[in-house]
């Protein structure tokens, strides 16, 4: 979802406000139309809302990384969100698979338990 200027300031505004963020956990990206949460403020809305994660690794190969799991929330073990991620050399620029793939389980399940993907926000570590 592409955002003009004046809605992408309304939704870091909002979010700040709402999980006492700051500019370095999310920001709008003027080149991509969209806001931008990072890998601190995904664990900021972690802490917030009460959500810790539960996955496995699918596929763990020297070349390729998959991971699926849950979001739950910690008071009542509610699962929130499941989804995957993966990391290959395709689509990632580290060394470091599986790593970079489980910050984008995390990312991903958060935003996801969230719903804040409807509002155009996406995790920095998916970017990577």
């Amino acid at each position: 979802m592409k955002l003009d200027n004046v809605k992408g300031a309304q939704i870091v505004k909002k979010l700040y406000k709402e999980n006492d963020l700051n500019k370095n956990d999310i920001y709008y990206d003027t080149a991509r139309q969209f806001v931008i949460i990072t890998r601190s403020g995904i664990e900021k809305l972690a802490l917030r809302h009460n959500i810790k994660y539960k996955y496995e690794f699918i596929k763990c190969e020297k070349d390729m990384i998959v991971i699926k799991g849950d979001a739950y929330n910690t008071e009542d073990n509610t699962i929130l969100s499941t989804t995957s991620a993966s990391a290959t050399k395709e689509n990632s620029n580290s060394r470091y698979l599986v790593e970079i793939a489980e910050k984008r389980f995390k990312s991903r399940a958060c935003l996801m338990a969230l719903n804040y993907y409807s509002l155009g926000v996406f995790g920095k570590d998916e970017l990577e």
